[in-house]
């Protein structure tokens, strides 16, 4: 009944995620008052001034002599001079590494460790690890995109697939043992979904959680889009948060990109937490489903794979993988759209009954035509879940059909 006066408090809460997200920013470290101030009085208004909730910064040190950066790489070098990796996304780093075997700073790679799917941390991997011939390292949803790229749709994912007989994946909170160290594999949904940190001990030093790009002195790194930052209390940050807090006292956290350890005080770690779960609440107000991450999860509902190939004549399958997100169970429906490509598509939706916070998936099979065209065709589903979710079009697949 008053547009005016409705817009203005939707704006109004707008600012306020915004001006949340820009306290607790992790970028406040990589690039300091100047620029985050300019972010701030574009957004928020000319009089509004920018401080990070971090003022100072978390306490930060030097990296110890047996861990180098090289980028966004991690080299750790134990007594023995043996190397282990952690990431390879550039050929600057890749060169560094096959260096540092050439001058003796290491004797040979024994393994690589991948923090997260980002292309500028896992682009030469691959070809690392054949150059070294070594396996590698990570949590379930890091190793798939790793071995499978083209299944999934995810922002910055290489092209360059791990090899599948060296590809080794960790269970959360699997350990293992390298030379002196200690190493514990974590599921850490931070920077994205597909994310993982390593927990490094030794016997003569703290322990250290390498946690991708996660945080950084100054907060948390959730910013890019369809990384899928969720906002509940059994995942994404508040499970990061979770974690820090049950590490060993005196624990340094290790981002990929910056050459330092650093570690919050539990004040410090409590204020990004608060900051975040008032972000949450605001969100939650401008959101029309009952639970803000189905507005802020762009894969709530995916195709899996998400892309494939198939011969004329052929069928394939894809299956449909939904998260409920609510607090109490949902029935959902699926139905693909017909398609105008010519793909012989089921004409009958299909439903799936899930419990609050449940993970659940239909399959669909699909009949390639003798005569179809070779090309990609892309195939899309409406998804209807009473009484607040009916999206049309809202997830596509593609299936690249060739003769050969």
């Amino acid at each position: 009944k008053e547009p005016e006066k409705a817009i203005e408090a939707a704006t109004g809460r707008i600012k306020k995620i915004y001006q949340h997200y820009l306290e607790s920013n992790a970028l406040h470290w990589y690039f300091g008052e100047e620029r985050m101030g300019t972010a701030a009085t574009r957004t928020l208004g000319e009089n509004h001034e920018m401080k990070p909730l971090l003022e100072p910064l978390a306490e930060h040190v030097d990296l110890p002599d047996w861990c180098k950066h090289i980028g966004t790489t991690k080299l750790l070098i134990s007594k023995s001079g043996n190397g282990f990796v952690l990431d390879v996304g550039g050929q600057k780093q890749f060169d560094e590494l096959k260096k540092a075997i050439e001058d003796g700073l290491v004797k040979k790679i024994d393994g690589i460790w991948v923090t997260h799917v980002h292309n500028d941390h896992t682009r030469l991997v691959a070809d690392a690890a054949r150059e070294f011939d070594c396996p590698v390292y990570g949590v379930e949803e890091v190793m798939d995109v790793m071995k499978f790229p083209g299944r999934w749709f995810l922002p910055g994912v290489t092209n360059n697939p791990v090899d599948k007989d060296r590809a080794k994946t960790l269970a959360d909170g699997e350990k293992m043992k390298w030379e002196e160290f200690q190493f514990t594999a974590h599921f850490y949904p931070g920077q994205m979904y597909n994310h993982g940190a390593l927990l490094v001990e030794k016997p003569d030093h703290k322990p250290v959680l390498f946690v991708g790009d996660s945080f950084s002195p100054s907060g948390m790194d959730d910013y890019c889009m369809m990384n899928r930052n969720l906002m509940r209390p059994d995942t994404g940050y508040a499970l990061c948060f979770e974690k820090i807090r049950s590490l060993p006292k005196g624990t340094w956290l290790v981002n990929q990109h910056i050459p330092h350890l650093f570690r919050f005080t539990p004040a410090e770690l409590s204020s990004i937490e608060t900051s975040y779960g008032q972000r949450r609440e605001l969100i939650e107000q401008i959101t029309p489903w009952d639970d803000p991450n189905f507005a802020i999860d762009e894969e709530w509902a995916w195709f899996y794979p998400y892309g494939q190939e198939a011969k004329p004549g052929d069928e394939v399958e894809v299956t449909m993988r939904i998260w409920n997100h609510s607090e109490k169970p949902r029935k959902f429906e699926v139905l693909l759209r017909e398609s105008v490509t010519g793909l012989a598509l089921p004409k009958e939706a299909k439903e799936v009954e899930l419990a609050a916070r449940e993970n659940g998936e239909v399959t669909f099979t699909i009949s390639i035509p003798p005569d179809a065209a070779e090309k990609i065709h892309v195939i899309t589903a409406d998804i209807r879940s009473q009484p607040d979710i009916l999206v049309e079009h809202w997830v596509d697949a593609l299936i690249r059909v060739k003769n050969e």
